[in-house]
């Protein structure tokens, strides 16, 4: 999986990025899908009681979900925190974590499918 994706990101990327990086931003963009990505400060609500009102979650800015920080990922992949953000943190967001989603999309519908 993690190398069709790589192979799929190849034309989106700079030439900066090398084939053993663009395996590891795969690699990546799979833990990122499969993870429990629950925010655990509001629990995946996207909200937050104060006793009085109910705010945006601050950790998660509303999403219900944490995701690992752009530094962590940059560390991970031995890179620094600018050619992650210009080079790797578009295709990781943007593009690889799109095409995984649509894999688990069309699973479910194929599952669905078949089960009813």
């Amino acid at each position: 999986m993690a190398h069709e994706l790589a192979n799929r990101s190849r034309k989106r990327a700079s030439d900066n990025v090398d084939e053993d990086m663009l395996f590891g931003m795969a690699l990546i963009a799979i833990q990122e899908s499969l993870s429990d990505s629950m925010c655990g400060t509001c629990n995946g609500k996207a909200w937050v009681s104060t006793g009085e009102k109910m705010i945006v979650c601050f950790k998660c800015r509303g999403s219900g979900r944490r995701s690992r920080s752009g530094r962590e990922i940059a560390e991970e992949m031995g890179v620094s925190m600018k050619f992650y953000k210009d080079e790797c943190k578009h295709l990781i967001e943007r593009y690889m974590l799109g095409v995984l989603s649509n894999y688990e999309g069309e699973l479910h519908n194929a599952l669905r499918e078949r089960l009813y």
